[in-house]
């Protein structure tokens, strides 16, 4: 019988509006980072597609556009070096070069799990403001 094992998957989406051209090298994509558990590293692979492709979504805007979402494929799939999860297991990281390492860090308000609070009962349109920084999670992060 084999043991399940953790794995890290990266998922990467990207956003497709339509009857708006596409510009080179500007998509606007979601990095989603999921925990799998799996027998082998295969196994893992496969559940991290199915996840991938499980996220692709459509829906109109408040403009009546339509947005896509559609996986694109996977940024990474690793095992966790630990064979137990335990607060503060350590589940990702990357190595990052940056001239300016405070603009990699978000204030309390902005993180996620405070984020979600300060736009719950906000509109689609009160969040999307032309010309302004939008507060849209998936755009927070500029690449």
């Amino acid at each position: 019988m084999n043991k399940k094992v953790w794995f890290v998957s990266t998922i990467i989406l990207k956003c497709e509006i339509e009857e708006e051209p596409s510009i080179p090298n500007e998509w606007t994509c979601i990095q989603q980072i999921n925990i799998l558990h799996a027998e082998n590293r295969e196994i893992a692979y496969d559940k991290a597609i199915m996840l991938g492709q499980s996220q692709e979504t459509t829906y109109l805007n408040a403009t009546g556009q339509q947005i896509s979402w559609k996986f694109v494929g996977l940024e990474n799939l690793e095992e966790l070096s630990t064979k137990t999860i335990k607060d503060g297991t350590e589940i990702w990281g990357r190595v990052i070069h940056t001239n300016n390492p405070t603009s990699l860090v978000v204030n309390k308000n902005g993180l996620s799990v405070f984020f979600d609070d300060e736009i719950k009962n906000f509109k689609a349109k009160e969040i999307i403001i032309e010309g302004q920084e939008t507060k849209l999670i998936c755009n927070r992060i500029k690449l």
